[in-house]
C-alpha cells in the first residue's frame, strides 16, 4: 500500500515564501499543526483558488480558549493498478497545543488510524525565543533530517511500504530509507536545539533514541543546516543534513529554487551500513520535483525518485516517475491525482523486471 505522512511544511512552500517552517507551523521544523499565519494567511490567500477565497474561513485559528489550540488532519486515498485497486483511509490525526506562556508550549499529536493510540505519537515541550534566536524541543518526535515531504513513499524517506516484486536477500529494493523514516514506528525520545542565525540561515541539532534498534539508548545524532534567500525575482534554498547511529551514517544535500510560477526542489542522500548485507557498502536515494502553477490553487507536478539499496552491485536500482496535479478549492481541502511509472535495473531470468503503472487519487482535509 502507498503510505503518506502529514502535510508537512513542504520545502517548496518555504522556498516560494523565502521563509522557514516556523512561519506557518507550531513545530519550528515544520509539520502538522499550523499557527494562525499558516491557517488564515498562507493557506487561504496563497493556496486557495482566488475565486473561492471568500468561501474560506478566515476566523479559524484553532484556539478554543486563550491557551488551548486544537487541530486535525484527514486523508482518504484510492489506488489502482492492473493487479488490483483499493480505497482506504490513510490518515486521521488530532493535534493539541497548550500555551503555558508566550515562550513555552506543550504540543501533542495523536494518530487515530490503524496505529492510533500506539507509541508513534508526538509530544514535546517547546521553548521559544531563547537567547541568540534559539529554540529547544524536548520530548517524543522525529529528528530533523533533509526535506519535509508530503509523500512518505519517496525513497529519501520510507519508500513504497511493501513490495512483492522487488525482494532479494530479504531486502525490498523499493523501501528506501524505511529503516529510519518509517511513519508507523514509535517516535524516539529526543532533545532538539534550533538556531536562527539571521540572513536566512537555520540550524538544528538532535540527540535521540535510535531509529533502528537500541531503543533504550540516546545514540542517534542528527544535524541539519538550511539557507533560504530571496533575490527579489527568484529565491534559493540550499542545505545539508547528517545522521549517525552506531556504525550507520547518513549524509545528504538538498535545496531548490523558485522563479515566477516554477519551483524546483531536490535531495541526494547516501547511507553507509544501513543494511546488514554481505558485500554491502552504501545506498543511494535521490529526489527531484518540479512544480508549475498555471493559476493559484492548481499545481502541476512532475517528480523523479531513485533508489539503489546496494551501490556495490549492478542489480537492483529502481527509478520512479510521477506526474499529476494538486487542487486547493478551499483553504482546508486538497485534491491530488498522480500517475507513477517505474523502471528497474532488476533482472529475472536475464529479463528486466517491469512494474505496473500506479494511479492515485487522494482527498486531504485539515483544520
Amino acid at each position: 500500500f502507498i503510505l503518506f505522512n502529514s502535510l508537512f511544511s513542504l520545502p517548496r512552500f518555504s522556498l516560494e515564501e523565502s521563509a522557514s517552517c516556523m512561519s506557518c507551523h507550531i513545530n519550528p521544523t515544520g509539520g502538522a499543526m499550523r499557527n494562525d499565519y499558516g491557517s488564515n494567511v498562507y493557506t487561504l490567500d496563497e493556496l486557495t483558488v482566488r475565486k473561492w477565497i471568500p468561501k474560506g474561513d478566515e476566523d479559524w485559528d484553532g484556539y478554543i480558549t486563550d491557551n488551548l489550540q486544537l487541530g486535525g488532519e484527514f486523508r482518504i486515498q484510492s489506488y489502482d493498478t492492473n493487479s488490483g485497486s483499493a480505497t482506504f483511509p490513510m490518515q486521521a490525526e488530532l493535534y493539541a497545543n497548550i500555551d503555558i506562556n508566550k515562550d513555552v508550549n506543550i504540543y501533542f499529536e495523536l494518530p487515530m488510524g490503524q496505529n492510533g493510540l500506539a507509541d508513534n505519537y508526538d509530544i514535546f515541550l517547546l521553548f521559544n525565543d531563547l537567547p541568540a534566536n534559539m529554540w529547544l524541543k524536548i520530548g517524543k518526535s522525529s529528528p530533523n533530517y533533509g526535506l519535509m515531504t508530503d509523500d512518505h513513499t519517496s525513497f529519501i524517506k520510507a519508500g513504497n511500504g511493501s513490495s512483492v516484486n522487488l525482494v532479494d536477500d530479504n531486502i525490498n529494493f523499493d523501501l528506501g530509507f524505511r529503516n529510519l523514516f518509517n511513519p508507523s514506528n514509535s517516535k524516539p525520545v529526543m532533545i532538539e536545539s534550533g538556531f536562527n542565525f539571521g540572513k536566512g540561515i537555520y540550524m538544528t541539532f538532535d540527540i535521540s533514541q535510535a531509529l533502528q534498534g537500541y531503543k533504550d539508548k540516546l545514540i542517534n545524532y542528527t544535524s541539519s543546516i538550511t539557507y533560504i534567500k530571496d533575490f527579489d525575482t527568484w529565491s534559493l534554498m540550499l542545505g545539508s543534513s547528517m545522521m549517525k547511529e552506531e556504525n550507520m551514517n547518513l549524509r545528504g544535500l538538498f535545496g531548490g529554487f523558485s522563479v515566477s510560477n516554477f519551483t524546483l526542489t531536490f535531495e541526494l542522500d547516501r547511507a553507509y551500513n544501513l543494511f546488514d548485507i554481505d558485500g554491502y557498502k552504501s545506498s543511494l536515494a535521490t529526489y527531484a520535483q518540479i512544480v508549475y502553477k498555471p493559476l493559484q490553487g492548481f499545481h502541476l507536478i512532475a517528480k523523479y525518485d531513485f533508489f539503489d539499496y546496494n551501490e556495490s552491485v549492478e542489480n537492483g536500482a529502481v527509478s520512479r516517475y510521477s506526474y499529476g496535479f494538486e487542487f486547493f478549492p478551499l483553504n482546508m481541502l486538497e485534491i491530488k491525482f498522480q500517475i507513477r511509472d517505474y523502471k528497474t535495473n532488476y533482472f529475472v531470468n536475464e529479463e528486466k523486471l517491469k512494474l505496473d503503472s500506479e494511479y492515485l487519487l487522494q482527498m486531504h482535509a485539515w483544520f
